[in-house]
């Protein structure tokens, strides 16, 4: 029997690092796959702005004028979250309609002028509380504004870039 004692020592040593060892291995494929389930359900949101969009923009804004660009992107988000929400599942819609077979042309038209519809009331409603809201900017931070404005699109986030 003492002959088997260092046997069963290295073997008892053996599964104690081979269990370790595996245990480490599922621990660690089990924190990446949960960080990058937490990294695709924060998406765009937590995206830093940059480019042209308003939110970018503001950083370039005087503080108290940054502040309240700020504010007021964060409460039409807010806002808008039912509208916006809704104006992608019409462009969905629209998107199927496009790729149905068999395809009905009006069926496709009356979709897309539905989204584009929506998409105006949208833009109506966050253009005219930005309108009353820069009027006491000065006219260099309206220019900075003039251009994400422009090419801004309604229903993304707002560091989306590509047309």
């Amino acid at each position: 029997m003492a002959e088997r004692a260092p046997a069963n020592l290295l073997l008892i040593v053996s599964l104690t690092l081979n269990l370790f060892a595996i245990g480490a291995g599922v621990g660690a494929g089990v924190v990446m796959w949960r960080a990058g389930q937490l990294r695709a359900e924060s998406g765009a949101s937590t995206t830093p702005a940059t480019g042209n969009s308003l939110w970018a923009v503001s950083r370039k804004l005087s503080p108290a004028h940054r502040e309240a660009l700020q504010a007021y992107l964060r409460a039409t988000g807010d806002d808008l979250a039912e509208p916006i929400h809704h104006l992608r599942t019409l462009r969905r819609h629209a998107a199927e309609a496009l790729a149905a077979e068999p395809y009905d042309a009006a069926k496709a038209e009356h979709a897309l002028a539905e989204a584009q519809a929506e998409a105006g009331s949208i833009r109506a409603r966050l253009n005219a509380g930005l309108a009353k809201l820069v009027a006491d900017f000065t006219p260099e931070e309206r220019r900075l504004l003039a251009d994400p404005i422009e090419k801004s699109r309604v229903g993304r986030p707002s560091d989306a870039e590509a047309p």
